[in-house]
Formats: C-alpha cells, structure tokens, sequence
C-alpha cells in the first residue's frame, strides 16, 4: 500500500507537472496571441492616422488653392471694375444704375451734369432726387424697359445750375439682373 501510494502520489506530482507545463504552454501562446493582435491593432491604428493626415493634408491644399483662386478672381473683378470706372469716366455722358426700387446703385460721368454729388445720389430713390415730371418720364423709360428687355430711350429738359440742359436717355437691363 505504501509503494502504490507513492506511486500514486510521483503521478500526481507528474501530471501535475505535465499540466503546469501545458498551461505554461498555453499561457505563453495566449500572451504571443496578444501581442500579435496588439501588433496589428497597432498597425491599423498607424495607418488609420496616416489617412486621416492625408486627409488633413489633401483638405489645406484643396483649400488653399480654392483661396488662391477666389483671390485672383478677387483680383480680375477689381482690375476690371477698375477698367469700366475709368471708361465711364472717359465718357462725357452720365450714366446710372438703378434696382428694381429705383434706387440709385451706382453713378458715373462728370460731377457737373449731376443734381448732386454721386455719394449723395447713392442709396436714395430717383422719385426723392428728380423733379417730379422727369421722375415720370423715368418710370416710363424703366417700366418699358423692364417689360420689353430691349434698349429704350427718352429725352428731357432739366436745369443745372440755372441753365436748361436737355439729355437723352437711354436704358436697358443689365446682364444677371432681374428687375
């Protein structure tokens, strides 16, 4: 009975030894198993930052080169603006630009053919400008205008400083402008 407990006991000693080892075994290739799924979440992670600084970086090009083109065409309006002004400044005629309201948007020709200066005409309405007679000449001109789209013309009489002077008027829609 001794010697088969002592066997009974060295065989539990190995199996028990077997079993630490396979659990060690076990443990070892669970631990590699994390560390390669630790890898390759890492990897992921890298890569995931990687795209979404491409992305960033795509995003500031993109937008910068949108602002470099707003910038020059910024520029171009300006310059061309700057062109028409000095044309219409060339012109000895007058010329206005109206909105649907009949609010004066824009003046140009020489100062001594205006009613007022043109920082005063701009903002406010021909009717508060014009007297009452040329003001409907003009809502004729405007209203045929608008309804016809074509080029329409009028003539009138007004005083400038004390002195009658008569004027052609010639008006028509601008270009993107709707009334």
């Amino acid at each position: 009975p001794a010697l088969r407990d002592a066997r009974f006991t060295a065989l539990l000693h190995s199996l028990q030894h077997e079993l630490d080892a396979a659990m060690a075994t076990v443990e070892t290739r669970l631990q590699a198993v994390r560390d390669e799924r630790l890898a390759v979440q890492t990897r992921w992670n890298i890569a995931a930052l990687a795209l979404t600084g491409a992305s960033v970086l795509l995003v500031l090009a993109l937008q910068h080169r949108s602002s470099r083109l707003r910038q020059r065409i910024m520029d171009d309006l300006a310059r061309s603006e700057a062109h028409m002004r000095a044309f219409a400044a060339a012109v000895p005629d007058v010329s206005f630009v109206f909105d649907a309201q009949g609010t004066y948007v824009d003046v140009f020709g020489q100062p001594d053919k205006l009613l007022a200066p043109a920082t005063e005409l701009i903002g406010r309405r021909y009717h508060d400008v014009l007297p009452t007679d040329i003001a409907a000449i003009t809502d004729g001109l405007l209203r045929r205008t608008l309804t016809t789209g074509a080029i329409t013309q009028a003539e009138y009489r007004l005083v400038l400083d004390g002195q009658p002077r008569w004027f052609e008027a010639r008006a028509h829609v601008l270009p993107g402008e709707d009334g």
